[in-house]
């Protein structure tokens, strides 16, 4: 992308209502050919804009306008009553297609003003690629419509780069001139880098340009352990990355696995650790931590007496960061998804790791870290800690029975490097992100609102008092979100939050001795 285009995206915002409220708007399409377009909200029909915990990126569609294919074939319109001349936007598709999409809150009830709140949690600020582009027709050429796919551009490059990386490269990138290795002449354990290392090497290496490289937070995780990997001849960066991260747990001592991230504002990397993640919930006392943005309240299902909501299932202040209308917090309505017992029984169980050790040539069968005790007994002590619970603290919501507990239920795991890190990776780590992405689901939609993105805490709890009773010890408290899509129709603007919940208030002494 030019300078030039990156400037003509930061001009002024325009004022638009999403239903009856007023935000900043704006949707810019361009290439690097000169063909540049703004999209008036009123073209657009459908605005779907995706964000998951499962992938670092963006990604959704645009609905717009499009009769008689105006969009490509217009070389006149008129402003002040006087034609000019337009060039009609023309597709490259090859990736290089660019949407700019920005989405803010106003500071001042003035459609006039430009001004937004600016700031990374209220602001949504993405640059995306178009992946495809689709002609829809209901029949009348005076109503056609054109349906634009796109993705964050970074993951479009990575998608469309050979790399041919190696961490040998990246140890010569990290090295200082003195200690600058010939490749050929080393081992592979000197050409070994740690794992989040690695990761920002090939980061850098395939988004850097001559203005600008990517950058990453102080407390991207370093890893555990040093891999040595050469991108096979048929991987894209994509796939490179997926490798790294998959080989990837925080450190020796606790090897947990660890999140990627680009926040949409800042544009930094972050990989933290999943216990990380959950202590920055709340300050480690009854109040919200910095990853705490909503609080939201069931509608319709509360106690006519009014009684303190709080009863430490949710911070006693609403939030951390959004402290700003409240009104769009009702959840009218929801769906609570229990966790399936087919999933329970596939994945919440003791993994057995088998690993080779290289250096005493020999097999070796591991436990010790991956039994589902243990593996509760960590979720407990390292993840869940600061959460808030009720007397002895909050509980993982793992269930047992015998079969479980025995092991006689247990899945397997092989690994070439048998070290203490290999074992966690493969064994603890995956029943833990099993738990919590697969645990006790709520789904829900609310009023859109831009502070709304995922691996961000919400706290869910009821708007007048309640009774004590384990249904909403299992509903009710923090949830981290796993997915948010924001839909911009013909009927407003709506939120819908997908959010997990991997633990109770309190311990319900479910009967485990059961077969």
């Amino acid at each position: 992308m030019t300078g030039q285009n990156q400037q003509q995206s930061s001009g002024l915002m325009s004022s638009d209502y999403l239903d009856d409220r007023m935000f900043k708007f704006k949707v810019l399409m361009w290439n690097d050919d000169d063909r540049i377009v703004k999209i008036p909200r009123g073209a657009i029909k459908e605005m779907v804009i995706h964000d998951d915990i499962f992938n670092w990126y963006h990604s959704g569609h645009m609905v717009i306008s499009n009769p008689r294919n105006v969009l490509e074939r217009a070389s006149k319109k008129y402003v002040n009553q006087q034609e000019i001349d337009v060039l009609p936007y023309r597709f490259r598709n090859d990736g290089r297609d660019y949407l700019y999409i920005e989405i803010d809150t106003p500071i001042h009830d003035d459609p006039q003003s430009d001004e937004g709140l600016d700031n990374e949690v209220h602001t949504i600020r993405l640059l995306m690629s178009v992946y495809d582009t689709q002609d829809v027709s209901n029949g009348d050429v005076n109503n056609k419509l054109k349906k634009i796919s796109f993705w964050d551009y970074r993951h479009h490059m990575m998608t469309d780069t050979n790399m041919w990386w190696s961490t040998a490269h990246a140890v010569n990138r990290q090295s200082t001139p003195d200690t600058y290795n010939n490749l050929y002449m080393t081992t592979d354990r000197s050409r070994a880098v740690y794992t989040g290392d690695a990761i920002k090497d090939l980061i850098t290496e395939c988004l850097k340009s001559e203005t600008s490289q990517p950058v990453f937070e102080d407390d991207f995780s370093k890893g555990g352990e040093k891999l040595f990997y050469t991108s096979p001849a048929e991987a894209r960066a994509v796939d490179d990355l997926d490798y790294l991260l998959e080989h990837h747990a925080h450190d020796t001592q606790s090897a947990e696995p660890c999140v990627l991230r680009v926040n949409r504002y800042t544009d930094k990397w972050s990989l933290l650790p999943i216990s990380e993640i959950f202590h920055r919930a709340t300050d480690g006392k009854d109040g919200p931590g910095d990853m705490q943005l909503d609080r939201f309240y069931i509608a319709d299902e509360s106690m006519e007496t009014e009684v303190s909501t709080n009863q430490l299932r949710t911070p006693k202040t609403p939030y951390a960061m959004n402290n700003m209308f409240t009104e769009y917090n009702m959840i009218n309505d929801f769906q609570f998804l229990d966790q399936s017992a087919q999933l329970n029984s596939e994945l919440i169980n003791t993994t057995v790791v088998h690993m080779y050790d290289n250096n005493n040539k020999q097999f070796n069968i591991h436990m010790e870290h991956s039994d589902i005790t243990q593996v509760r007994d960590y979720m407990n002590k390292s993840v869940l800690d600061k959460l808030l619970g009720g007397e002895g603290g909050p509980v993982s919501n793992m269930v047992f029975n015998r079969n479980i507990s025995e092991n006689k239920n247990v899945k397997h795991q092989f690994t070439s490097t048998a070290t203490d890190v290999r074992d966690k990776l493969h064994g603890r780590n995956k029943t833990i992100m099993a738990n919590i992405l697969t645990g006790n689901t709520m789904v829900f939609n609310v009023k859109g609102f831009t502070s709304r993105q995922s691996g961000k805490f919400i706290s869910v709890d009821r708007d007048l008092g309640y009774d004590n009773n384990d249904f909403d010890d299992k509903i009710l408290g923090q949830y981290l979100v796993t997915s948010v899509d924001h839909v911009i129709d013909s009927n407003g603007y709506h939120n819908q939050v997908i959010c997990t919940k991997p633990y109770l208030y309190k311990d319900q002494q479910f009967n485990e001795d059961v077969s």
